[in-house]
């Protein structure tokens, strides 16, 4: 009598090289590869990267849905040891530590919480706009790519303790950036393999370092402040100084308080930032949705700075935001590892499958998105929501893992939008080549290069507005 296993049924896939599978490919133009396999082989694509590596691909909201929610306890982000940078925070961390430390900072992004955040907001893009009409005049272009991750990190200094880091101390936001550049430099696979085997200390290495240096020192000695006065700071940090795990009451280590400042500092500025960046592309492209935008404003505002009462009143403005992340998500790509066998659909998943989800296939599926290569901030209207599955649209990921920082995004999106239709215009420099980058977050490889000129005059508002 056989014993003999069925046949695992395996979903189609491109066979690759013999030695490396599809990990040249994949390595080398990552988001044209995947995209290219999506539409040969459909929303479950399978690859071997290596000799015996199996990365499966998924595109369909089912199997986003079932493996981020639905069998989420089976599919815990692939291990990588603590890097430098982020240590054991909330983005890098698994298992029950991430539950620990889940618990520690979640009452810091309670809505009634990050209500008391809308002022910063404000003030940070005030003061943008304010050196950007100052400068208008030049007519000299800029990286506003730069500038919208000093206002993301402004946010986040104030929001995080009170005060605006990188205005009292110009040195960290250089660092700050200087980071973000090292981490997004792209290597060829040979170079990542000799770097990993041979850590030799380049200068590349020296700057990322000295970087790291110059970040701790800002935040420890801000966390050193609070713990000598505890109640003299009604901020995130004083909060999650006030936090004590549910199930063994103890509060939170000095490093664990300088991982989850890192972690929201770095993880929280740069998909903001980087949306935003695209935004201003998108409005420079669409004339027509920047009026529409302008009229809102006007009609909700006028003149005045936003309050956390005004933003739910914003939803065009909002609209367009969620709209740009559909084209051009931050967030291009989230892995999982499947601790056990499982099925996809007919498909089996074997035990230490790779799964990736990219929310560029998925944004743009055009079995869920009509002309899905259209800027319509239209398509974020509840109705039209109502129609979607879940998991046609999540640039801030899903289930217990969904980003935390994702309402205080949305907030401080429409805050700074708001205010820039307002007070400015953002002219895109005509003859530039957008290169999509696909590092760590889906940037732009040479930036975004703009003039600022001073808003139009208002026009009467139109009748009609998503709502």
């Amino acid at each position: 009598m056989s014993t003999e296993s069925p046949p695992l049924n395996l979903p189609p896939g491109p066979e690759g090289n013999w030695l490396f599978g599809s990990m040249n490919e994949a390595k080398a133009e990552p988001l044209d590869f995947f995209v290219r396999s999506f539409r040969q082989y459909g929303d479950l694509v399978r690859f071997r990267m290596g000799r015996r590596q199996l990365v499966y691909l998924l595109s369909h909201p089912d199997y986003v849905k079932h493996v981020l929610v639905d069998n989420a306890q089976n599919y815990p982000k692939p291990h990588n040891p603590p890097g430098r940078l982020l240590g054991k925070g909330l983005f890098a961390s698994e298992g029950d530590f991430w539950r620990q430390q889940r618990r520690f900072i979640q009452p810091a992004f309670h809505p009634d919480r990050l209500g008391a955040l809308v002022p910063h907001m404000v003030d940070s893009t005030r003061d943008m706009l304010d050196r950007w009409l100052a400068e208008s005049g030049s007519g000299k272009s800029f990286d506003v790519a730069n500038d919208m991750s000093r206002l993301s990190l402004s946010i986040l200094g104030k929001s995080l303790f009170s005060e605006d880091v990188i205005e009292q101390q110009p040195e960290v936001l250089e660092a700050c950036l200087e980071i973000v550049r090292m981490q997004n430099i792209r290597r060829s696979m040979l170079t990542s393999l000799l770097l990993k085997a041979f850590p030799v200390p380049t200068q590349r290495r020296k700057r990322f370092r000295a970087g790291i240096a110059t970040v701790d020192a800002a935040i420890n000695s801000r966390i050193a402040r609070r713990r000598a006065d505890p109640t003299a700071y009604p901020d995130m940090v004083g909060q999650m100084l006030e936090a004590r795990d549910p199930k063994t009451g103890e509060p939170m280590s000095d490093k664990q308080l300088r991982d989850e400042c890192a972690n929201i500092f770095f993880a929280g500025h740069e998909s903001t930032a980087v949306a935003l960046t695209w935004t201003c592309l998108l409005l420079s492209q669409h004339p027509e949705v920047e009026q529409r935008m302008r009229e809102e404003v006007a009609a909700v505002l006028g003149e005045r700075a936003p309050t956390l009462q005004d933003l739910p009143k914003l939803r065009y403005v909002t609209a367009v935001f969620e709209e740009a992340m559909r084209l051009y998500s931050p967030a291009w790509i989230m892995a999982r590892q499947a601790k056990e066998a499982d099925k996809l659909g007919a498909y089996d998943v074997t035990p230490g499958t790779v799964v990736v989800m990219m929310q560029p296939i998925l944004h743009k599926h055009p079995a869920f998105w009509d002309e899905p290569e259209k800027f319509d901030p239209e398509r974020f209207t509840p109705e039209r929501m109502a129609k979607r599955p879940r998991f046609a649209y999540y640039p801030f990921g899903g289930g217990q893992r969904m980003c935390i920082g994702s309402n205080m995004a949305l907030m401080a999106a429409t805050v700074a939008l708001s205010m820039m239709m307002q007070r400015v215009r953002v002219n895109v420099m005509p003859g530039q080549e957008i290169i999509l980058e696909p590092v760590v977050t889906l940037r732009s490889r040479h930036g975004l290069q703009v003039t600022v000129s001073p808003a139009p005059a208002a026009s009467p508002p139109r009748a009609a507005t998503a709502r």
